[in-house]
């Protein structure tokens, strides 16, 4: 069973179960981020946004909107599902 290891736990979100592994989305950010020398500033700027806002997403205090993760996967050339920790 895929689901009864330390991979992948379970979240509700409206009633709907979403497996997802231990990777969060902050994470996920920071990781491809210093994977491909980018900094904070970078991203904002790519979104127009503030570094600020990309500092909340890396720290969890907030999420970016639909728009700005597919431009997030465009930009890393990722899935959504991969940034927001769905799959590996």
């Amino acid at each position: 069973d895929n689901y009864s290891n330390n991979i992948c736990y379970c979240q509700v979100y409206n009633n709907i179960f979403c497996y997802t592994n231990n990777m969060e989305f902050k994470d996920r950010l920071k990781e491809l981020r210093a994977e491909n020398g980018r900094s904070q500033t970078d991203i904002a700027s790519l979104l127009c946004l503030s570094k600020m806002a990309v500092s909340h997403w890396e720290c969890g205090d907030s999420e970016p909107n639909i728009a700005q993760l597919k431009a997030l996967a465009k930009y890393f050339d990722v899935s959504i599902d991969y940034l927001v920790g769905y799959i590996d």
